[in-house]
């Protein structure tokens, strides 16, 4: 049966369409530059929204770099603003709204950068067993930045060491000072790099070189998996974590017995759980950072992690970490950042779904 490209529709708006089609619906680029608009977070606020939802002109995609930590194109975005607005459109509705013709862009070869096909991806999960291949970067171009113990002393006195970071090779960029942060396969090939900016709105964002985004779909990947897969095959089991700092305070604690990755988000997809059957993971522990202040949110927290638990069981034991106590953690904080004794009592209080 043929399929929608959704790749080549998407390809055929510019920045300007982009820019009317979201003005129709009242929503404005707070900031434009010559690479990305930057837009108020609306993929997931009602109202108001901290401009930290941006628009890349060359990979025509949206990455929300808050809440939703998502990347979608503007099709997922308008399917996002209507369910907030109390209405559900389809994505072939959302392609009628930026004025394409959908029947011109049919095409047989599979699916690509659909993050929200679930059927497909699950028909890909059960019949192909592959993850797809992701666009390589000249890791040649690390050799622009420089690893800077001064500057990177911020991340060791928050509980990474400088050995952990040459291992997952981060370094500073002292033109755009940030924080160099690059992802790498399984097979150790580059695939991205973002940084940890000091200055400007969002803290972390893609890095751009000779304006290209250095950037890669998130759910086609798990961070660190490159450096943490002996750990997780010997062990059967991975635990997710949010970001890569959680990750690498692992590493720096437990060295090669760390058997964590990080989504860089809350969503796991089909291809990141086909990455850990292929290393042979029975128990997956979802260790989620502590958005929550009172007990009811951390209730309501509860529930969004049994919700994402839930399809996880098919392939996997999957087991919770959380602070339910509320006395060991503080807002925002991962599991890991008390250090190794906190860790490992949350560890051994997990839930179990």
């Amino acid at each position: 049966m043929n399929n929608v490209n959704f790749k080549e529709l998407r390809n055929q708006l510019s920045p300007n369409q982009i820019k009317d089609i979201l003005g129709k619906l009242g929503i404005y680029p707070v900031r434009t530059t010559e690479t990305y608009f930057v837009y108020p977070t609306v993929c997931h606020n009602l109202t108001g929204g901290s401009p930290k939802l941006y628009y890349y002109f060359e990979n025509k995609m949206f990455k929300c770099y808050t809440h939703c930590e998502g990347t979608f194109d503007i099709f997922e975005l308008l399917r996002k603003i209507y369910a907030l607005r109390g209405t559900t459109i389809n994505v072939m509705e959302a392609v009628d709204m930026c004025g394409l013709a959908a029947n011109s862009f049919l095409t047989t070869a599979p699916k690509q950068n659909i993050e929200d096909d679930v059927a497909y991806l699950y028909n890909l999960l059960h019949t192909k067993n592959v993850v797809p291949t992701l666009e390589h970067i000249d890791d040649d171009i690390l050799g622009r930045f420089v690893f800077d113990m001064k500057a990177l002393k911020i991340w060791k006195d928050e509980g990474i060491s400088y050995n952990t970071m040459l291992k997952y090779k981060i370094m500073f960029d002292p033109i755009n000072n940030c924080i160099i942060i690059p992802n790498f396969d399984v097979d150790n090939k580059l695939i991205s790099i973002r940084g940890r900016f000091f200055d400007g709105d969002a803290k972390y964002r893609p890095i751009f070189y000779g304006n290209k985004v250095l950037s890669h779909p998130s759910s086609m990947n798990l961070y660190g998996l490159n450096v943490s897969k002996a750990a997780i095959e010997q062990s059967k089991r991975v635990i997710v974590f949010e970001a890569e700092k959680s990750v690498m305070k692992m590493d720096t604690i437990y060295d090669d017995l760390n058997n964590s990755v990080a989504t860089l988000g809350k969503n796991i997809s089909n291809q990141q759980i086909q990455l850990l059957q292929q290393w042979g993971v029975k128990e997956l522990i979802l260790a989620y950072d502590a958005d929550y202040r009172t007990y009811d949110d951390m209730a309501a927290k509860r529930d969004e992690y049994k919700r994402i638990a839930a399809p996880l069981k098919t392939y996997f034991n999957v087991s919770i970490i959380m602070d339910m106590n509320m006395d060991l953690l503080g807002y925002k904080d991962s599991p890991i950042d008390k250090g190794q004794e906190v860790f490992e009592k949350l560890y051994r209080s997990r839930l179990f779904v």
